[in-house]
């Protein structure tokens, strides 16, 4: 009779011992695609950011209109009424303005960096923060632009 019972307690810990490993498998199979879920909605946070500060800028004059450094509320690059056809000054005084205030402007939360090139290669501009990492998400968008009367390239990588 004793050994019945010890018979079943070892059932019991084998049993216990099954379950446990079944349980921190599942856990760590869920947490797995929790935490692949939480980045695709940042990366989709992302592009979402990129997409509206490019549609900002770069079709619309901002605000106000003719904006300075010391007035600007909604930047702005395209010229009052053409868009997709940037101002220089206003593109100089964007990249003039301080990133942080740049960043907050463009209602980023993330880390961004603006690349304007010439399709003639006659310019390169840089705005914003380059200090891209490899292996950082990053979501990127493009537009097609007329600048100092050429066409160019203008693209917005937004990063953590």
């Amino acid at each position: 009779m004793l050994e019945k019972g010890q018979v079943s307690v070892y059932d019991f810990f084998f049993g216990f011992l099954i379950f446990m490993l079944l349980f921190v498998t599942l856990r760590f199979a869920w947490f797995e695609n929790f935490n692949s879920g939480l980045e695709s909605q940042k990366l989709g946070q992302m592009e979402f950011e990129a997409n509206r500060a490019a549609d900002s800028m770069l079709r619309f004059s901002g605000t106000p209109q003719n904006w300075n450094a010391s007035n600007v509320q909604v930047i702005g690059l395209a010229k009052v009424g053409k868009g997709n056809v940037l101002d220089e000054s206003k593109v100089s005084m964007f990249a003039s303005l301080p990133y942080s205030q740049s960043r907050q402007l463009l209602k980023i939360d993330f880390n961004f960096l603006i690349e304007l090139d010439s399709a003639n290669n006659s310019f390169d501009l840089n705005i914003g923060n380059s200090a891209v990492f490899p292996n950082v998400r990053v979501a990127s968008t493009q537009r097609i632009v007329s600048y100092k009367g050429v066409e160019a390239i203008v693209r917005i990588k937004v990063f953590e």
